[in-house]
């Protein structure tokens, strides 16, 4: 089963991944930066960018195991980022995006079950500034306005809502766990999802 958890920087994506698969021995794969550090694209160019992180999930998916994998960001992160950048008038790319998807659609990762992890723009903040000496994130990704889109695209793929304005520890983390194995919610098909995508971002 492939359980992806996508949402906000800052947001505990990473944080509950690490934690689930430290306590239950889940089996967990970096996000798409992990596998990009060492590769080199067009970093000027935006849909190379996007194109790239869109093909290095095929390198993720040689980490799946058949049991329980954690993905770290899917390609709703993705998808939610393009639609991001375009609300808040930065580039609109999301018809072009859209084009590399489907014809992308067959190498790339799609969950059995989406989750959407969601804390307060604030909350999200204190997080950063703790660790600034330790992550270097742009300053558009921690502005309000990307923040809400980020949420409201999010909101409408219609995942498992999980707020983390709280301390992650073990209590929380197991709660977290039965949520997630819990949650009745049917598996989305590549066709439906990417509909799903398509409406929520140009909706």
């Amino acid at each position: 089963m492939i359980i992806s958890f996508d949402g906000n920087v800052y947001s505990g994506k990473t944080t509950i991944i690490n934690n689930l698969s430290s306590l239950f021995g889940y089996n967990k794969i970096n996000e798409h930066s992990f596998f990009i550090d060492n590769l080199t694209f067009d970093q000027t160019n935006f849909l190379a960018t996007q194109s790239k992180f869109l093909e290095v999930d095929k390198a993720r998916s040689t980490c799946l195991r058949n049991d329980i994998d954690l993905l770290d960001r899917s390609i709703i992160s993705v998808a939610a980022h393009v639609y991001s950048m375009a609300k808040i008038g930065a580039i609109d790319k999301r018809k072009e995006f859209l084009k590399i998807l489907k014809k992308n659609k067959n190498s790339l990762i799609f969950p059995d079950r989406y989750i959407y992890v969601e804390s307060d723009h604030e909350t999200s903040l204190i997080r950063c500034n703790s660790l600034k000496n330790y992550k270097d994130t742009g300053d558009i990704y921690l502005s309000e306005d990307y923040f809400n889109y980020i949420g409201i695209f999010n909101e409408k793929i219609n995942g498992l809502k999980i707020k983390t304005d709280f301390k992650l520890n073990e209590l929380e983390i197991k709660k977290i766990n039965n949520k997630i194995f819990n949650h009745k919610i049917s598996k989305v098909g590549k066709k439906q999802m990417i509909k799903k995508i398509e409406g929520a971002m140009l909706g």
